[in-house]
């Protein structure tokens, strides 16, 4: 019996280690502390809202992966929205997004849109 016990404390402690969450993410010049709240691009402290940080902070750990507006919306606003007006919701923030992250902002380099898809986070340049 103990050491059915001991086993099942072993599993615990594995899976509290599994779960917890990274602090840092940093891909292609770009950092976010998620503790702190705090993002750089280029070394460049980025003035970013919560829902913006939030937002570039999913984006950023499901890289290459592309993510739809209901995705975004329930992940980074917590509540549920019909197709229509999440991509409402997700258009504006991604725009503000892109005129803070990004060189040109008209020719995005990091966060690309899959037409009618939904958003990517580019973990390489797109080719040119």
């Amino acid at each position: 019996m103990q050491k059915a016990i001991g086993e099942l404390q072993v599993r615990g402690a594995a899976t509290t280690e599994t779960a917890a969450p990274e602090r840092f993410i940093q891909s292609r010049g770009i950092s976010l502390d998620l503790q702190r709240h705090v993002a750089t691009v280029r070394s460049q402290l980025l003035d970013l809202t919560l829902t913006e940080f939030k937002l570039l902070a999913y984006l950023m750990q499901h890289p290459d992966q592309v993510v739809s507006p209901r995705e975004l919306v329930s992940a980074v606003q917590g509540y549920e929205a019909d197709e229509y007006e999440a991509r409402a919701i997700v258009r504006v923030h991604i725009r503000r997004l892109r005129q803070k992250l990004e060189t040109d902002p008209a020719n995005p380099e990091y966060i690309l849109n899959v037409r009618g898809v939904g958003y990517v986070f580019a973990s390489a340049p797109p080719p040119k």
